[in-house]
This record gives structure tokens, C-alpha cells and sequence, in this order.
């Protein structure tokens, strides 16, 4: 019963720091300098630290709360990028960790892909339903990004895919 004590107690701990970040994570991307204009670009490098560190916090949330699965992260982002595309591909990454966790049925893995292509992004998410989770409609936070996606020519596909009574979701 001590061990047990001491382990919950070393995860409420852990939980209580985690949910400290939250105001960290809101924060805009780049802080440089004054108010940032449309037309500002952010490096390839800048970006890749902000993808790891999300990277970094979500996979220890995830992880305590039983969900275990990978975040994969390319090794290098060419050039820079529009700051708007990046805050709009952050806050894609954010939802669907936060989806993960919301939805997903811990039992079954998860892998969440970020490729960096030549002038475009491609984030995939795939894992299992959890019982009685309704994740098909898109909810309003994908539903959301799906707007703005399309507003930029980018595009939000939702599949739902039943196999051997488990619905995979990407």
C-alpha cells in the first residue's frame, strides 16, 4: 500500500506540473520583437523546435494517462514558412494530441506523423475508437482546422475504418 501511495502520489505530482504548461502552450510561436505580420516567415529550424516540444509534452500527458504510441517528427524542415501555416499546423498537432487522449481507446496504440514536404505539410493520426467515442463527425476543433485548411487550398480527411470490431480513426 506505501508503494502504491507513493506512485499515486508521484503521478499527481507529475500531472499537477503538466497542467502548468498549458498557458506556456498557448503562447505565440515566435516572440520576437513587437506584433508579427502576415508576411513573416519563420525558419525551418524554429519550427521543428516548437513540433518538439509539443512532441516532447504530449508524449509524457499521453503516456500517464495510459496511451502509449509515438509522435514522429521529421529531422529537418527546409526553408521558411508562412507564420500563419505554422501556428495553423502547431495548433493541428495540439488538437489531435489532445484528441488522443480525449478519444482514443488506450489499449490500442497510436502514431502521430508530421512529414515536411516541398511546400506543404502532412500530419497523420491513426488510432482505435474508444467505446461509445464519437470522433466521426470531426468534432469542433477539427471541424475548425478543417475550415481553415481549406481556406489556405489545404484539405482535412476524416476516415473511419471498423476492422475486427475496433474503429480505427485517421
Amino acid at each position: 500500500l506505501d508503494d502504491a501511495a507513493h506512485h499515486s502520489r508521484a503521478l499527481i505530482d507529475r500531472l499537477d506540473d503538466a497542467s502548468c504548461l498549458d498557458g506556456i502552450m498557448d503562447m505565440p510561436i515566435v516572440s520576437v520583437g513587437g506584433s508579427r505580420r502576415a508576411d513573416d516567415r519563420i525558419a525551418g529550424d524554429e519550427i521543428l523546435k516548437q513540433l518538439h516540444q509539443i512532441e516532447r509534452t504530449q508524449q509524457s500527458r499521453l503516456e500517464l494517462s495510459g496511451h502509449e504510441g509515438a509522435i514522429l517528427i521529421p529531422e529537418m524542415i527546409p526553408g521558411n514558412d508562412d507564420a500563419d501555416i505554422v501556428r495553423l499546423l502547431i495548433g493541428l498537432v495540439r488538437e489531435l494530441c489532445a484528441n488522443i487522449s480525449k478519444h482514443a481507446d488506450a489499449r490500442f496504440g497510436y502514431v502521430l506523423t508530421v512529414e515536411a514536404l516541398l511546400n506543404k505539410y502532412v500530419v497523420r493520426l491513426r488510432d482505435a475508437d474508444a467505446v461509445n467515442a464519437d470522433t466521426a463527425s470531426g468534432g469542433t476543433g477539427l471541424s475548425r482546422f478543417r475550415a481553415q485548411l481549406a481556406e489556405r487550398g489545404g484539405e482535412l480527411q476524416i476516415v473511419v475504418r471498423e476492422e475486427n470490431g475496433i474503429r480505427w480513426w485517421s
